[in-house]
């Protein structure tokens, strides 16, 4: 089985998220507009798949002076996953009673800068432990 290229595969779901966003905004089309919240999930797997990849690698040199890294990456990771995918899914919630909210362009802005922020943050999160680890394992 080949191996994915989850930065590759984050690269170009980010370049198609950027590219319906500005279709949605230029356009106020419906199926534009479906098409960033349908591409919106899909950056979210990837996301997950590259934190699951991260995860599978490891962390936990030492067990007992790598528990903070452990502690702190768990806990950096967890919160931000959960904020996004509640967010969004109150979102999808609210739609149900409102059909017109996921054509509202201020929301779309705001969910895409949610959407960034919620990347800056995995991508630390993740390079801040690699960096740790490191120092852990050159003492």
């Amino acid at each position: 089985m080949q191996k994915i290229n989850f930065k590759l595969s984050l690269i170009i779901g980010n370049i198609l998220l950027i590219a319906t966003l500005i279709l949605a905004l230029v356009l106020n089309n419906n199926k534009i507009y479906s098409l960033y919240w349908i591409t919106i999930p899909v950056v979210m797997i990837i996301m997950v798949l590259l934190l699951k990849k991260y995860d599978k690698q490891g962390l936990n040199i030492d067990k007992e002076k790598s528990t903070s890294i452990i502690r702190n990456y768990d806990d950096i990771t967890t919160v931000a996953s959960m904020f996004y995918f509640l967010v969004y899914l109150m979102i999808m919630f609210y739609e149900a009673f409102n059909e017109t909210i996921k054509h509202n362009n201020y929301l779309i802005i705001c969910f895409f800068i949610l959407t960034l922020l919620y990347e800056f943050t995995l991508i630390t999160s993740i390079n801040n432990a690699k960096k740790e680890t490191i120092k852990l394992l050159n003492k």
